[in-house]
């Protein structure tokens, strides 16, 4: 019975050894694979130290006034009907393609944008920001205190439709 296990279990570490030796050459060799020796910092550190990210409320308050940029809302459609920054434009990140394509008009590659969601915990404006990025827009800045601070400032807000 033992002669009959001790092959088929010899195979089966060498199947196991071998699908882990592709899986860790294919890791190394793709552009966003892991680094396993690199110690894990949790997304919302890496952003607080996101050169893209550090634009205080202010900054973004004077970028809005003078007109010098696109608003780009990233949570959720029902959330912007509630409220948004004025005149931003709802690109929900689970529905980033949709809603890129209906505002593409209205956007020059060469401008900047800025995106936003709720606030410092909450991620979509990355993900919305690197989408944009890929889509050929390389002027994109993540306003990452968001749609909370913005309204705890008191500064101008719509609800309803962007148009």
């Amino acid at each position: 019975m033992i002669k009959k296990i001790l092959p088929l279990l010899l195979r089966t570490l060498i199947f196991v050894l071998v699908l882990s030796a592709l899986g860790i050459a294919y890791n190394l060799i793709k552009d966003d694979g892991v680094n396993p020796l690199e110690k894990y910092t949790e997304p919302g550190e890496v952003l607080r130290n996101d050169p893209r990210t550090i634009i205080s409320v202010e900054r973004v308050k004077e970028i809005w006034d003078s007109g010098e940029a696109i608003f780009i809302d990233t949570r959720s459609y029902e959330d912007y009907l509630e409220g948004h920054i004025s005149g931003a434009f709802p690109i929900p990140e689970d529905a980033m393609q949709e809603y890129f394509m209906k505002f593409r008009p209205f956007m020059d590659p060469g401008y900047r944008i800025i995106t936003y969601c709720d606030g410092a915990e909450c991620l979509s404006s990355l993900h919305v920001a690197d989408f944009l990025n890929r889509q050929g827009f390389p002027n994109v800045n993540i306003f990452f205190d968001g749609w909370e601070l913005w309204k705890i400032k008191g500064y101008p807000q719509d609800k309803g439709e962007a148009f």
